[in-house]
């Protein structure tokens, strides 16, 4: 803070307070919020869902606690109890969303990156697999041990200074340096 002259500068943080807790040290956010001893506003509109949508409600209920829920085709619940029927429910249930909605309006979100068969990396495999399979005029690029195809979706996973963490789209072209094999 002592780069910051409160005579001369605002400092103005931005966040979701529903979020995920911090996997790392620290809790910065929340805890600014829940100390009481500096402004905060709360925006309360939803620009992600329709008008209607049953999911806002949901969040709702879940943030206070409340596990009575409301379910229809937009909000559903699965049960599955063991990881092979998880994995196996999910990703036919993706490809029933993609197959009615669109490869762009779907996704699967999971809370490990690259432990268990429920993690990110064996999913994108599977659907890989699936949905965009290799063949012979299909140009693919391995990087660390991942295959990238012609056709794959991707999600950015950092920021930099042309695209944000979490923006989506689609390998359209692969240029190999002259250096790769």
């Amino acid at each position: 803070m002592a780069a910051v002259d409160p005579k001369k500068s605002k400092l103005l943080l931005v966040g979701d307070s529903d979020q995920l807790p911090s996997v790392g040290a620290g809790n910065v956010l929340n805890e600014l919020i829940t100390c009481g001893k500096v402004p905060v506003t709360r925006l309360d509109l939803v620009y992600r869902q329709g008008a209607g949508s049953i999911i806002p409600k949901n969040a709702e209920s879940i943030n206070n606690g409340n596990s009575k829920l409301s379910y229809n085709q937009e909000f559903q619940f699965i049960r599955a109890d063991e990881p092979d029927f998880c994995f196996d429910t999910v990703v036919a249930q993706y490809i029933f969303e993609i197959n009615n909605n669109g490869i762009e309006n779907c996704c699967i979100l999971c809370p490990m990156k690259s432990r268990g068969q429920n993690c990110v990396n064996e999913y994108n495999k599977c659907i890989q697999a699936t949905i965009n399979p290799p063949a012979p005029n299909k140009p693919e690029i391995t990087l660390k041990s991942t295959i990238f195809r012609i056709g794959d979706r991707v999600m950015q996973t950092k920021n930099s200074e042309n695209v944000s963490n979490g923006e989506t789209g689609f390998i359209v072209e692969i240029k190999k340096d002259e250096d790769d094999n």
